[in-house]
């Protein structure tokens, strides 16, 4: 039987990039030293610790189990605050009654005592934070044995449902109100389906009926939506816990409200500059593609319509990269209190940009191109080749015919480089761009999101374990073993009591940590 562990530890002792041996001497001393520290502040916060090699070289396994009656005295403890600040708790017997709690309570418990800072109780183990900058992550392992249960579980004719007692009982309340408001949405999502479904067979494209409907079932819903997020947060019994949520470690104590406040607004100014740089540079984009592509009729235009996707790659990740480090620099220096403000900080400084990335192509579709398509073309043509003055010395018109014949000359014009006749603007447009670009947005995002999400786990997985020279270790005693793919080399410290079963368990550890 594989050891009781509640958390993982990763602790990285070395760096990979390349130093002077003095720096490794300096960086191995201060590992040698942090981890110490490690193992006594777990011990003698009540804690079981053992470390074990990790995944590749200078990586090291914390494996970390709390005993029963530890876990007991954290219970009472988390209740008593709970009842302090005003939060339903579920009554407590006697001393020598057993607490019984779901696996995800136990998991919150000890990873909150682990993470928390000393003032709230806690040991004060933060990865990556300035006392524990070689630390990580803190993590759980999966429950296999669930899992695989609830995969199988499930049916073509209980696939929409969900048993979120299961749910929060193995994973916690966030990931089954996660779960609740996907249920709930995928059933909701019937009304514009079947809406969508009879105006395009019966309707008029761009119905502002169908627009109406639309924007009244997504009020409904959202109203709908809050009224069960209170229920489900009433059942569940999380209403009003920020009164009890643990303080960041990176918090500056005494740092008053409107100080906090000030900066928060301080960052409005820098937020508009990035939108409106990026608007601009999504404009441009978009008019070169919509607009001044189709104008070129000269070699190769069949390929200059993927100019305007190159400059999209080579420049909007990289601008989002950038506000993406000043965003989080903002909300440092705004100093939140709790975790659940700075997510919410910088969920909104990310949003607000990746909502332009998002739906400005859609919005200058729908409100320039459809209705006002033709006139932009021709005001593309008249500013890119009208409008020539003739030079000093040349009067009449003569004079300005002249001139408009040498700049034709110099762009390509007389060679039917572009096509700079007002009277086929129209037939350069496209129709069913808005359409295609829906459902470029509809599908095709879904569809690469959906292989992002689930498929490149595992090739990333997969060059990761061919770049560390690795290859699938053959279980001892099977046939791939007797063939010889690859011996592994086991360590003194790992010859451990367990023997087979503590390898066993050990490999799907480094398993799991090996993931993305």
């Amino acid at each position: 039987m594989p050891p009781h562990v509640d958390l993982v530890i990763t602790f990285r002792a070395t760096k990979k990039t390349s130093l002077s041996k003095q720096q490794i001497r300096e960086d191995s001393r201060k590992a040698e030293q942090q981890y110490t520290r490690l193992i006594q502040t777990l011990t003698k916060g009540g804690l079981r610790a053992v470390g074990r090699r990790g995944e590749s070289l200078g990586h090291l396994l914390v494996f970390i189990s709390c005993p029963s009656s530890y876990v007991d005295s954290l219970t009472k403890r988390e209740r008593h605050s709970d009842f302090l600040s005003g939060l339903p708790i579920k009554p407590l017997g006697s001393e020598a009654e057993n607490i019984s709690l779901s696996p995800a309570d136990r998991i919150r418990l000890i990873h909150d005592y682990v993470t928390s800072i000393s003032s709230d109780g806690g040991l004060g183990i933060v990865p990556r934070s300035s006392d524990w900058d070689l630390v990580e992550s803190v993590m759980t392992l999966h429950d296999r044995a669930f899992n695989d249960a609830w995969i199988r579980s499930w049916t073509p004719r209980q696939i929409a449902s969900v048993e979120l007692a299961k749910i929060r009982g193995q994973f916690g309340d966030s990931v089954a109100l996660y779960f609740a408001f996907l249920s709930s949405y995928t059933k909701a999502l019937v009304f514009p389906a079947a809406l969508g479904f009879v105006f395009y067979f019966f309707g008029i494209p761009y119905s502002p009926l169908y627009s109406s409907l639309v924007c009244i079932w997504s009020v409904v819903f959202v109203e709908w939506w809050r009224i069960r997020e209170r229920i489900l947060s009433i059942r569940f019994g999380t209403e009003g816990s920020f009164r009890v949520e643990k303080r960041r470690a990176d918090y500056k104590p005494g740092f008053s409200w409107w100080k906090r406040d000030s900066r928060i607004f301080a960052s409005i100014p820098l937020l508009l500059l990035f939108s409106g740089i990026l608007f601009a540079m999504l404009t441009g984009i978009f008019v070169f593609e919509a607009f001044v592509t189709q104008l070129y009729t000269g070699p190769g235009h069949q390929y200059i319509s993927f100019s305007p996707t190159i400059l999209f790659v080579a420049l909007i990740p990289q601008f989002l990269k950038l506000w993406q480090i000043l965003a989080v620099w903002l909300t440092n220096w705004e100093n939140h209190a709790h975790h659940s403000s700075y997510d919410r900080s910088v969920t909104l400084k990310t949003f607000a940009l990746s909502a332009l990335v998002a739906y400005l192509g859609l919005g200058l579709s729908a409100f320039v191109y459809v209705p006002f398509g033709e006139g932009v073309m021709q005001v593309m043509q008249v500013l890119l080749f009208k409008g020539v003055e003739a030079p000093q010395g040349f009067q009449g018109h003569n004079a300005t015919v002249s001139a408009e014949a040498s700049v034709k000359t110099l762009l390509g014009l007389s060679e039917g480089l572009w096509d700079v006749d007002k009277s086929n603007a129209k037939h350069k447009l496209n129709p069913g761009r808005l359409k295609d670009q829906m459902f470029a947005y509809t599908v095709t995002n879904q569809a690469v999101n959906t292989f992002v999400e689930v498929g490149m786990p595992f090739i990333l997985r997969a060059l990761v374990s061919f770049r560390n020279g690795k290859k699938s270790t053959p279980v001892p005693g099977t046939l791939n073993e007797k063939n010889g793919v690859k011996k592994r080399v086991v360590f003194e410290d790992e010859k451990e009591k367990g023997g087979l079963i503590e390898r066993e368990f050990l490999d799907a550890v480094r398993e799991e940590v090996a993931l993305p």
